[in-house]
């Protein structure tokens, strides 16, 4: 018989897991209709509480939780920060204690120094975003070395013993934004690619899967050099102005950046006499901005990946290794891909 864990009674009751942690150790807030449900399924399963949960729950100690960003803003930091806020609440009678920090340049000696400190405040579980570098794969390997999980979410950092990454197979979603653009597009044509840093996994799979895609369709020569602009919306704005004065084949552009702002700017400016001439856009992430462009055809498609979702689930894998002690962690926890145009947003 498979173990009966907290995580399993809230699937067979539809409710949370703070829900079932808050009947077991009867605590308020929670309607007599879901209370009863709950403790029914608890003597049917004659379910033990784990006894470490347990101490924690009558001791009120804190399981400290780091949480480290990027220092990016937008809808990244807003979708990013509602998942986070959603855990705070969802896992409070855990006794947890989530620490945010961002990080302001980026830099993997910034990561470090953060996780160190953290490490001094007796952190016991690390969500984490960041560039992909060899020093921070380092220092994440020495910290699961200290049985201490890491959650890695939104950019992967492989190859860094990290239980789970949490996110959209960024592969897979470069290559739908390849398999768009091929059909929108003819061979010859040229195609324009912009992406954030190649330091961030994330950014540079996407491209991979882009070029993959064209590469399977013998197009690779249409593919001109990647713009590397770093989501800052100057860099982005002239750099792709730039190409398209010199070319004027580019018949795509694919946006693996969030500097949605600026492609559809400058566009808007070199085809001002000419609007229908303009590349397709596809792009990623269903901001604010780009469910306008959509809606007044500025760009074409938009993949979507839900950022809440990425912001929370780490959170909640980390509660089930600390409080329920799961062990079988999958390896990646893939958010959905979807594909949106002015149509079905």
């Amino acid at each position: 018989m498979s173990k009966v864990t907290i995580e399993k009674i809230a699937k067979l009751c539809n409710v949370s897991r703070g829900t079932v942690d808050r009947v077991i150790h009867n605590r308020p807030n929670v309607s007599k209709e879901k209370r009863e449900k709950v403790q029914k399924v608890l003597e049917e399963l004659n379910y033990v509480p784990n006894p470490v949960a347990r101490a924690l729950a009558l001791h009120d100690n804190k399981i400290k939780i780091a949480v480290i960003l990027p220092n990016w803003g937008g809808f990244f930091h807003s979708e990013i920060n509602k998942g986070i806020e959603a855990a705070i609440k969802e896992f409070s009678d855990y006794s947890f204690n989530i620490n945010v920090y961002k990080c302001e340049t980026d830099e993997p000696e910034e990561y470090i120094s953060i996780i160190d400190n953290a490490l001094l405040d007796e952190v016991k579980g690390i969500s984490i975003c960041a560039k992909n570098s060899e020093p921070l794969r380092n220092k994440l390997v020495s910290i699961r070395k200290e049985n201490i999980p890491v959650i890695t979410f939104n950019s992967d950092i492989p190859n860094s013993d990290r239980n789970c990454f949490v996110g959209e197979d960024v592969l897979k979603g470069g290559r739908v934004a390849g398999e768009i653009i091929s059909k929108l597009t003819n061979e010859g044509e040229k195609i324009l690619i912009a992406c954030g840093n190649f330091e961030f996994y994330a950014h540079k799979r996407r491209v991979d899967g882009f070029s993959e895609r064209f590469n399977e369709l013998n197009r690779d020569n249409d593919i001109l050099p990647i713009l590397q602009t770093h989501n800052e919306y100057k860099r982005t704005y002239e750099q792709i102005k730039k190409e398209l004065l010199i070319n004027s084949n580019i018949k795509g552009i694919y946006m693996a950046n969030e500097s949605v702002q600026a492609c559809v700017n400058v566009v808007n400016e070199v085809f001002s006499e000419n609007r229908h001439d303009r590349p397709y856009i596809v792009c990623h992430d269903l901001t604010k901005y780009t469910k306008d462009y959509l809606a007044h055809r500025n760009i074409d498609f938009v993949i979507e990946q839900n950022m809440f979702r990425q912001g929370y689930e780490p959170l909640s894998i980390l509660e089930s290794i600390l409080i329920a002690g799961k062990t079988n962690i999958d390896e990646f926890l893939y958010t959905p891909i979807n594909i949106i145009n002015a149509e079905n947003m």
